[in-house]
């Protein structure tokens, strides 16, 4: 005969099993032999109670953590949206400023071929009145207007010192100081930089027979404008409407300008001439 009683308390059962077997003496001994009445109590802890607490944490951790997936979900899809947004206003910047570029001139002068070399260049003329440069004075300086070389390209900008810049050695006073430079533009974020393109500074002899004999400085970015070995800053990307500049100080003596045509029509002509290949 087999009797099972069950009480359960604080969480646990409390089973007891007691085993008669079919003896003459119905009765257990005090240590039963095999075969034998027995009496046996067994406890073992209840299912439920513990196993429902455990599975609660584990869904809390569930759901904590698939929190934490979302919100960083959301602020990775928001950091996008605001990549997007940039980017749209950027393209917007663009297309306002070359809308204002083409209007106010700032493309007119666009790339064409070199003779000489076959090769591609911006050309731009400075037209300067004398009576502009006679009314500086030492250390003075007078910029062009910045100018885009191409399409979608750099800005540049050329600039120069009448009557000499007055943080360089006397003997260079004499000189007017001629030099082109990057300006801040809108297409930078999509340019190459630094700006490594050779360009020449050309003071024109307006001679209309005979020969010409221009006044001419060649720069490169990568030699004869560096800076410890290193292409100067000015040819890094800008952050700064005008940067600096990269020239001669001794481009031309002052009263070299009114040798042969230099002048012509109360005005002298500076050039900028950008080799694109």
């Amino acid at each position: 005969m087999m009797m099972n009683w069950c009480l359960q308390c604080s969480g646990f059962v409390f089973v007891v099993i007691v085993h008669l077997a079919h003896t003459a003496d119905p009765l257990p001994s005090e240590y039963p032999e095999e075969g034998q009445n027995e009496l046996v109590f067994t406890i073992r802890e209840a299912p439920g109670d513990a196993e429902a607490d455990q599975d609660s944490v584990n869904r809390s951790d569930y759901t904590q953590q698939w929190l934490q997936n979302l919100e960083k979900g959301l602020q990775d899809l928001t950091r996008r949206l605001e990549g997007l947004e940039s980017r749209f206003e950027a393209l917007e910047a663009m297309k306002d400023e070359t809308a204002r570029a083409l209007s106010s001139g700032e493309f007119d002068n666009l790339v064409d071929f070199d003779v000489a070399t076959g090769k591609r260049v911006f050309v731009y003329d400075w037209k300067i009145p004398m009576e502009t440069l006679e009314n500086y004075t030492l250390g003075e300086k007078l910029y062009s207007e910045r100018f885009y070389i191409a399409l979608n390209g750099y800005r540049m900008f050329m600039f120069m010192y009448p009557t000499g810049d007055a943080s360089r050695p006397s003997v260079f006073l004499s000189y007017v100081n001629v030099y082109a430079g990057i300006a801040r533009g809108v297409y930078d974020n999509y340019l190459l930089w630094p700006f490594v393109h050779k360009f020449h500074l050309i003071l024109l002899d307006q001679t209309e027979d005979g020969d010409p004999v221009n006044i001419e400085y060649a720069a490169d970015p990568r030699t004869t404008c560096k800076d410890d070995g290193e292409i100067g800053e000015i040819f890094k990307k800008p952050t700064a409407p005008f940067g600096g500049g990269c020239g001669s100080s001794a481009f031309v003596q002052r009263s070299e300008l009114f040798t042969r045509n230099y002048i012509k029509d109360g005005h002298i002509t500076l050039r900028l001439k950008v080799f694109l290949d």
